[in-house]
């Protein structure tokens, strides 16, 4: 039986021991959930980079129909604010991402290949969504 007179308490070491253990628990729980945060951040970057990249992909393909090549290299300086940097490379920055579209000559069927990499920065190194399609270009005016 038990008296009703137990002063019996936890020591300091007990006390001592049980923090530490709840610390180390709760620890553990903020690391994933720190993780999580992290993971979540990347992925919707990755998602608007990409959604980006699928309306510029979209706009290529609507001028690749009302244009010819040469009449669509203008309307994408022109009206969607590429910069061109040589032949068949052009630039553009929009939502703090970096364009860089591919714009490689037709063939002799009028079709040619259109690459646009999103990227995070400037330099080129942090590649966030990429598309690669064919266009069939428009014969003549």
């Amino acid at each position: 039986m038990i008296s009703p007179n137990n002063n019996k308490g936890l020591t300091l070491i007990e006390l001592l021991v049980s923090l530490t253990l709840i610390s180390i628990i709760l620890i553990s729980f903020f690391y994933f959930f720190i993780q999580g945060a992290k993971s979540n951040q990347v992925s919707e970057e990755i998602i608007d980079a990409t959604a980006l990249a699928q309306t510029y992909m979209e706009k290529f393909y609507r001028i690749s129909k009302e244009h010819t090549y040469i009449s669509g290299l203008a309307t994408i300086r022109e009206d969607e604010g590429f910069n061109q940097v040589s032949s068949n490379i052009f630039k553009k920055s929009e939502n703090n991402y970096y364009l860089k579209l591919e714009l490689l000559q037709p063939s002799t069927s009028g079709i040619s290949v259109v690459r646009l990499s999103v990227f995070s920065d400037e330099t080129e190194k942090n590649l966030k969504a990429q598309m690669e399609s064919r266009l069939k270009w428009k014969i003549s005016e």
